[in-house]
């Protein structure tokens, strides 16, 4: 079954003090800025079926550190979410917007309440994609989680894992994914496969399969949901990402200005039903919308 109509985006690069991103673009020039942030081993053409259904917005999605064409930390570095935070901070830094919007899927939706809590100015709406904040763990699970993650360092392979063709890759990830639909899948492979001799492999960094080193507690997690400003979306959905939904009504409860939606589908339900997502945040995002202009001072 052919998926609904994309429009690519146009390709854009964001350059930090520490790497290169990668990104893409989708709407008017002078509108609200709004930056997408994906899901773990997505890349931003997790947005290409939602974002050309916001017209209205300037839309740009990110390629995290390590995912799709951004460039990957050094040698030797992991991907702890603290780090990935700075990382697309380090990006908002280099954009000249002073106020923008920020929407975001799985970790992408970890990353977004964290940074409209350290910059409640500028950070003007918050959507949020079946996630709201990162996965917590009790303190007393930590040493075996650094343990386990130093386990899995010293012993993966350095062997990249080839496929023959790239929907045999993206029936890997409609698979592990699921319910995804393969069409949804083609489009995050086409992003993240990079072709070579031995068949296609993914373009990612090996080092974000790393299990964390450390994860946030339950409190310092609602700690900084409770410092969300700004007016928030969350669209959660019926058979989405189950492994934080116990948390879910706490942390709700934290965001003082959350308007929360449930809606029929899995965890990529962007992809998959694109029009169903973008009916309830058009509207959200046109309502008293942020300027990217500082504001006037007022008359003496």
């Amino acid at each position: 079954m052919d998926g609904p109509p994309t429009l690519r985006g146009e390709p854009r690069t964001i350059q930090t003090p520490h790497l290169r991103l990668a990104a893409k673009q989708w709407g008017r020039a002078d509108g609200m800025p709004v930056l997408a942030l994906h899901g773990w081993l997505d890349n931003a053409n997790s947005f290409d079926r939602l974002a050309p259904l916001l017209p209205d917005v300037s839309l740009w999605a990110l390629d995290l550190p390590g995912h799709g064409l951004s460039a990957h930390r050094p040698v030797g570095s992991l991907y702890g979410f603290l780090d990935l935070v700075a990382e697309v901070v380090a990006a908002v830094d280099a954009m000249p917007w002073t106020a923008f919007a920020l929407l975001g899927h799985s970790l992408g939706g970890g990353i977004a309440p964290f940074i409209a809590a350290i910059r409640p100015a500028q950070v003007r709406r918050l959507v949020l994609l079946d996630a709201l904040g990162p996965l917590s763990d009790s303190a007393e699970a930590a040493p075996e989680r650094f343990a386990r993650s130093l386990r899995f360092e010293r012993q993966r392979s350095g062997r990249p894992r080839y496929f023959a063709n790239p929907t045999e890759a993206a029936q890997r990830i409609a698979d592990v994914a699921a319910p995804l639909r393969l069409d949804s899948a083609q489009l995050l492979v086409e992003r993240g496969l990079i072709h070579e001799a031995a068949g296609y492999r993914w373009r990612s960094d090996p080092a974000l399969r790393v299990p964390s080193r450390q994860r946030l507690t339950e409190p310092q997690v609602q700690a900084f949901l409770r410092r969300v400003e700004c007016p928030t979306l969350l669209v959660h959905t019926t058979s989405g990402f189950t492994d934080a939904r116990a948390q879910l009504p706490d942390r709700i409860d934290c965001v003082p200005n959350i308007t929360a939606h449930v809606v029929p589908g899995g965890h990529h339900v962007h992809l998959d039903d694109a029009p169903r997502v973008a009916d309830l945040v058009r509207p959200f995002l046109a309502e008293n919308p942020p300027s990217s202009e500082p504001e006037p001072a007022p008359l003496a």
